[in-house]
């Protein structure tokens, strides 16, 4: 089963602190906020309306890949880095936001940036956003102990799923709530080399957090990956 094979690091984040594959960050136009990413795996740096334009830092500081589709950027500390902040400036389609984010020993992570200009924060609004997180820290954690809450349907497809070559990627399992969709993968590597997995390889509609056992497999080795993502009408 998949959650016996979770590493102990992943499975005490989950039970103890599932809020670590997620961290939604409030922001306004010429405010600085503050975050944390991992000392050495990639983080995703998002917009819950909009997209990131652009990223500018100390030059040697961190690894910028971007998502142009997307408008979404993936960020990784380098040695140099590694126990200090880093201190950047993050401009979006409405403004300029500075992130100060701290390195933390950790697995690789999402920060969700909500803007006030498209998303006012209220103090309902903010309640409900509060119930969000934590409908996505239980249901990364049924996806992580193979459990089924009450009022989430389970499907078992089974399937292979195209992803990148040299691997095979299959569709395990599938919780459906109203709102979000927890989805279980087994990724095995079939290269004859080590294969260090892309968080940037993921990219369905709605995605919010995606979640990985290992980021790097060796050759012949398997990982179980955890997908939590906003219902469509396909679901």
């Amino acid at each position: 089963m998949i959650h016996s094979k979770l590493s102990p690091m992943l499975l005490s984040l989950l039970l103890a602190e599932p809020a670590r594959a997620l961290q939604i960050l409030n922001a306004q136009d010429g405010q600085t906020v503050f975050g944390k990413i991992s000392r050495t795996e990639i983080t995703r740096l998002a917009l819950d309306h909009g997209r990131i334009r652009k990223i500018v830092g100390n030059t040697g500081e961190f690894v910028l890949e971007k998502d142009e589709e997307k408008g979404q950027v993936f960020i990784r500390p380098v040695e140099a880095s590694r126990h200090t902040p880093l201190n950047l400036f993050l401009s979006t389609e409405t403004g300029t936001l500075a992130l100060v984010l701290q390195l933390v020993d950790g697995p690789s992570d999402t920060l969700l940036l909500r803007t006030a200009g498209a998303h006012a924060i209220s103090p309902s609004t903010g309640a409900a956003s509060g119930q969000h997180v934590r409908a996505l820290k239980a249901l990364l954690k049924a996806l992580a102990t193979a459990t089924v809450p009450a009022e989430m349907d389970l499907r078992e497809p089974v399937r292979a799923v195209p992803f990148l070559p040299g691997t095979r990627l299959v569709l395990q399992r599938a919780l459906i709530g109203e709102h979000l969709v927890g989805e279980t993968y087994a990724l095995a590597n079939l290269r004859e080399t080590p294969l260090e997995v892309p968080l940037t390889a993921w990219s369905p509609p709605g995605l919010l957090a995606v979640s990985l056992e290992h980021a790097r497999l060796l050759p012949g080795a398997t990982t179980a990956v955890f997908i939590l993502r906003a219902r469509t009408l396909d679901d």
